[in-house]
């Protein structure tokens, strides 16, 4: 029998389900789904860049991991073919694919490193040019971070972080992350600090927000990069080195009321002192400043964390014992699986006073971050048996020690109903922040009063070459809805629905307060 015809992705149709294509497993992630349970979903795409969404179920997850790795060449043989429908479809592919049974895996001769990236122009998604029903990739500069925030959403805490990407003509998108990929993306940058970061997000979704247009991660279909290694990343790195304007502040066309900092939320909340926070009869949050004077041993001062999904996982337990050099395997019940690729977060138990009595605060890994000074992989000594004197803490943590800080505290219902002696810390900021974060939020009460009474909404900055003629302008489009460059703030919580907070810390900007309003999660 001669061998099957090699097809490219283009040619795929439902009318038969012997196709032969040549494929490279671009990105891939597991998805679940309330009837059909476990699957994992897949980009593929051809030596010509054509993509198509794949998928397959439980029962043949393993088998396709193993046979088909990330940036891969592999030949797919036999599958069903169907139509692609509903919203924030993967590809323009009319179709997608379904590993079955009958689908045969095997080794293909192409060899093609590119990423078959489909970068989408700036101008095109501010101008709504874009249809939002498909997925996109952006990649630009970071230009502003904002706050990391913990919200409420349907009843369960979510965290997110805003920031802008700038390309290399100067315009500019808004960009909301979720979950993991805001953790991800907040770390990548600390660990950054002050460097330039280019990020790269595959398959992300356009979204509106009172008409507005954000680009953000469509749950975890999703893939985003810090400083990836692509030609587009060499290319503007070039740009920078030779201090082009455009990628500066030339042109800026800035609109006064889309980019004005919101008011820090937690500046709304009470502040109290630790005595009125430990009789207080409601459950409500709060801010105290208070000293640290000593860690409650009794717990631990980290946990171990799945990297993937950064959450909590549970050691398994070998009745046979490894070898030293073998990683032990944990249980992800996020992940709903068995991972070895853990990292140690910080869970601490702080003991702090102010004048007028003392109480216990839990800080997890985010804000113990801000009073450590550090990350808890760098704390940590490699070992991943359990800690054999809790009395001996890392110089870092035991130098916490004497310091005073300003906490967002979260007074919960088993502190006011059931007698729980220890807070949980949602907001860290030195003494210093605080200063000026007030400082900032009055010169935002002054912008406010001063934009009530002007009629000018449009701030015009441009500069001048030699020549003495203006540059070309570009709109900066500011977009809110739903993971030059500033040092990122710790999380914040509020308890509200997926709403957005635009931030700048670049520059001074007037702040307004906004009637805040339900927004699904995007």
């Amino acid at each position: 029998m001669p061998p099957k015809a090699k097809n490219f992705v283009s040619d795929i149709k439902p009318w038969k389900t012997e196709w032969r294509v040549h494929v490279k497993a671009v990105h891939s992630w597991k998805q679940q789904s309330k009837f059909g349970g476990e699957s994992l979903e897949m980009i593929l795409a051809d030596e010509t860049g054509a993509k198509i969404h794949a998928s397959c179920k439980h029962g043949f997850l393993a088998k396709v991991q193993r046979d088909l790795p990330i940036n891969e060449w592999r030949v797919i043989d036999t599958f069903n073919v169907s139509p692609a429908r509903g919203h924030y479809r993967t590809t323009a592919h009319t179709y997608r694919i379904a590993i079955t049974k009958d689908t045969s895996i095997a080794s293909s001769d192409v060899k093609i490193e590119t990423p078959f990236l489909s970068l989408a122009p700036f101008t095109s998604i501010n101008n709504g040019d874009l249809d939002p029903d498909f997925l996109i990739d952006v990649f630009g500069q970071v230009v502003d971070i904002g706050d990391m925030l913990t919200v409420q959403v349907s009843g369960e805490e979510r965290q997110k972080c805003e920031f802008y990407l700038r390309d290399t003509s100067g315009h500019t998108i808004q960009c909301c992350l979720w979950g993991r990929f805001a953790e991800q993306f907040q770390e990548s940058c600390q660990e950054a600090d002050k460097q330039i970061i280019l990020c790269l997000i595959r398959f992300a979704k356009i979204t509106s927000y009172r008409g507005e247009l954000q680009v953000t991660n469509s749950f975890d279909a999703s893939d985003v990069k810090i400083n990836p290694s692509i030609p587009e990343s060499d290319e503007y790195m070039k740009l920078l080195s030779q201090d082009d304007m455009s990628l500066t502040t030339t042109g800026l066309e800035v609109t006064k009321k889309k980019l004005r900092r919101k008011r820090e939320v937690w500046l709304t909340y009470p502040v109290k002192t630790v005595a009125e926070m430990i009789h207080a009869t409601e459950i409500e949050k709060c801010r105290i400043t208070a000293t640290i004077y000593g860690n409650d041993t009794d717990w631990a001062w980290f946990y171990f964390g799945c990297c993937q999904c950064t959450k909590k996982v549970t050691r398994i337990r070998r009745e046979i014992v490894l070898a030293n050099s073998t990683k032990p395997l944990w249980r992800c019940d996020t992940c709903h699986e068995n991972v070895s690729n853990v990292e140690p977060k910080f869970k601490l138990n702080l003991l702090v006073k102010d004048d007028n009595n003392n109480t216990k605060m839990l800080l997890l890994d985010s804000e113990a971050q801000k009073v450590v000074g550090c990350l808890a992989k760098q704390l940590w000594d490699g070992s991943y048996n359990e800690m054999e004197d809790p009395e001996l803490l890392p110089v870092e943590i035991a130098g916490a020690v004497g310091k005073t800080f300003h906490f967002g505290v979260q007074i919960k219902k088993d502190n006011v109903s059931y007698g729980a002696d220890t807070y949980k810390i949602s907001k860290v900021w030195t003494l210093e922040e605080l200063a000026k974060i007030e400082a900032e939020a009055a010169e935002a009460d002054a912008c406010e009063t001063e934009e009530q009474e002007s009629d000018e909404p449009v701030i015009t900055m441009s500069s001048t070459k030699s020549s003495d003629k203006v540059s070309t302008q570009s709109e900066i489009s500011s977009k809110d809805t739903s993971y030059g460059l500033s040092t990122p703030s710790s999380k914040r919580k509020e308890e509200i629905d997926a709403l957005p907070d635009l931030n700048s810390t670049t520059k001074k900007q007037c702040t307004k307060l906004i009637k805040l309003e339900k927004d699904n999660l995007k």
